[in-house]
């Protein structure tokens, strides 16, 4: 497996342009604990997070400081097999009026006890 992150403990995310698909971003990385993603960028015209950290099976914590997920439509398996996801900071701000399919969104994250959801809207999903 390719591990381009391996020997680092955090990753810090930020991006010089403005993409709109974030699928499979850090799929199978196995090596990485923490990841954060910046707020000096602009993620708004994102559309898709579907298997974004799928597999990532080290990984205890992620935050996500003014991530932009208003135009998101897709959080298909975002976060399936995080085994060890602990704390993912930052998600109760998630925007979510425009996401249509959240299906196995947190599935297998066994060490995911306590998350805010208060401010999600699941209806349309």
């Amino acid at each position: 497996m390719n591990t381009p992150f391996k020997g680092y403990q955090t990753v810090y995310f930020f991006l010089q342009n403005n993409p709109t698909l974030f699928i499979d971003l850090f799929y199978g990385i196995d090596y990485v604990f923490s990841i954060n993603f910046t707020s000096h960028y602009n993620y708004e015209n994102i559309t898709s997070l579907a298997c974004m950290f799928l597999g990532c099976i080290s990984l205890t914590s992620i935050e996500f400081s003014n991530f932009n997920t208003s135009n998101v439509k897709d959080m298909e398996n975002m976060f399936y097999k995080c085994y060890k996801l602990k704390e993912i900071k930052g998600i109760n701000s998630f925007n979510i009026s425009k996401v249509i399919n959240t299906k196995e969104m947190f599935e297998e994250c066994y060490e995911l006890k306590n998350i805010d959801l208060n401010k999600f809207n699941l209806l349309n999903n």
